[in-house]
């Protein structure tokens, strides 16, 4: 959840009887399943918490990432994206002031000699007020294609009316190809993005978009890129929208960028107010079309249905996290539905939830899933356990015959309360690295200046 989805969360209000805080700029049928100084990579750890059979999946901390000119406030692990091959880092950091007050930056991180070393740090075109600027973060198979999104800024026609940025890699450094928007007056475009795997599609939504659905029902923008150009292809809207339904609190897309998945966090039909909802749109002869709408089978008001979504590379399975479903493990203790799609149709293959969970936990917060869908990573970020209040956390499950099982358990080895650990996730393709967000941390950089955390 980046600050725009906190933002989404402030506007429910009653949606959660927690306080969120650090926001550096303000038919279907399941079962439930149950785990220093400042540098540009540093603290190795070999902790090694618990598992569960001898399977592929992230479960000890390698390294723990700050970049070494950050600053309190930063929000650095914001948002975090690994490439395909496990190489190469997006990490926004978009309360960074470099580039002015909340403008935001995003680094560019790439594995070498056993750690991680930083490449380039990327800023956006505007120097004057909130960008926001790596709110959320993308980037191709290869690690060769960014997109960053800067759902704050500011243009001629109106505030808020957000951005996207492309940026490639070029030689040892890394140029700003393009940039993306579209008109809407506070729509914050670029509030969640995706990339396909060979970085020619983008997924990129505007949540707070006003249409033909009403204010706030929120829009999405498939862009494609031939020739090294980029061109909007398509505006994604549900077909059964309202008002402040939010579609596009989270956004996925298939590896080969033809099935796009869209979750609007506050759809009220059927379940109820604030419930939730999330739409799979593909595409088929060059034209995008609206496939199905899923909703939680027992699904209830405030549950959160499509806060976060995931979409393995083939399009086939699909993470939906609820981070706030009243569960067996307490009152917004959150869950994340599994749903397959076969012969055209998408059923819940299943619901994880974490074992030992508590009351607001808001497991489901942010969810990823490896090429295969075999491999979730999801966050946990107010869980109290073990590290203080909303430390956060992130578990890893692996998918074994049809069989969900929780692996681990993941914390930082050096988390504390407020530290919001588990709020943005990333997985590599085959499943073996994640990294986990930490953007409330505190650091030798400063209060709340953020972290990320490799694990393998």
């Amino acid at each position: 959840m980046d600050c725009n989805r906190r933002h989404i969360m402030k506007f429910l209000g009653a949606s959660s009887t927690f306080t969120l805080a650090g926001c550096s700029q303000f038919s279907n049928s399941g079962s439930e399943a149950n785990t220093d100084q400042p540098s540009d990579s540093n603290h190795t750890d070999t902790s090694q918490p618990q598992t569960s059979d001898n399977v592929t999946a992230p479960t000890q901390q390698l390294h723990k990432i700050i970049p070494s000119d950050g600053d309190r406030k930063d929000a650095f692990g914001e948002g975090v994206a690994i490439s395909g091959d496990g190489t190469t880092a997006i990490i926004g950091a978009d309360g960074d002031d470099d580039n002015g007050r909340n403008a935001g930056s995003t680094y560019v991180f790439m594995q070498r000699e056993g750690g991680w070393k930083r490449e380039d740090k990327l800023f956006g075109d505007e120097s004057e007020g909130s960008l926001s600027f790596g709110a959320s973060v993308a980037v191709s198979n290869d690690g060769s294609i960014a997109l960053i999104g800067a759902p704050s800024e500011s243009g001629p026609e109106g505030d808020r009316l957000g951005a996207a940025y492309v940026f490639v890699q070029t030689g040892g450094g890394w140029s700003q190809q393009a940039k993306l928007n579209v008109p809407g007056d506070g729509s914050e475009f670029g509030s969640r993005v995706a990339i396909s795997g060979d970085g020619a599609t983008a997924l990129i939504s505007a949540s707070h978009a006003s249409n033909s659905n009403g204010e706030y029902a929120g829009s999405a923008y498939i862009f494609s890129k031939e020739d090294g150009e980029w061109t909007q292809e398509a505006k994604l809207i549900a077909n059964d929208g309202d008002g402040t339904d939010f579609f596009g609190t989270d956004v996925a897309i298939s590896g080969d960028g033809t099935t796009a998945i869209i979750g609007a966090s506050a759809d009220e039909d059927p379940n109820g107010p604030r419930a939730g909802s999330t739409y799979v749109f593909v595409r088929e002869n060059g034209s995008w079309t609206q496939r199905t709408k899923l909703t939680a089978p027992n699904g209830e008001m405030s549950d959160g249905f499509g806060t976060s979504v995931a979409v393995s590379g083939d399009g086939t399975t699909a993470l939906i996290g609820a981070n706030g479903e009243d569960n067996s493990n307490g009152e917004n203790a959150g869950s994340t539905h599994v749903f397959s799609q076969e012969n055209d149709g998408w059923t819940q293959e299943t619901k994880l939830v974490a074992k030992n969970g508590t009351d607001d936990d808001s497991f489901g917060i942010a969810v990823a899933v490896s090429e295969d869908g075999t491999t979730a990573i999801i966050g946990s970020y107010t869980d109290a356990e073990p590290n203080g209040n909303y430390a956060g956390s992130a578990y890893a499950f692996s998918r074994v015959d049809e069989n969900w099982t929780q692996q681990a358990k993941l914390v930082a080895n050096d988390g504390s309360k407020n530290d919001r650990f588990g709020e943005s996730v990333t997985v590599s393709n085959d499943g073996t690295i994640a990294i986990i967000g930490a953007y409330n941390a505190d650091s030798p950089n400063g209060q709340f200046s953020g972290s990320a955390y490799v694990f393998k």
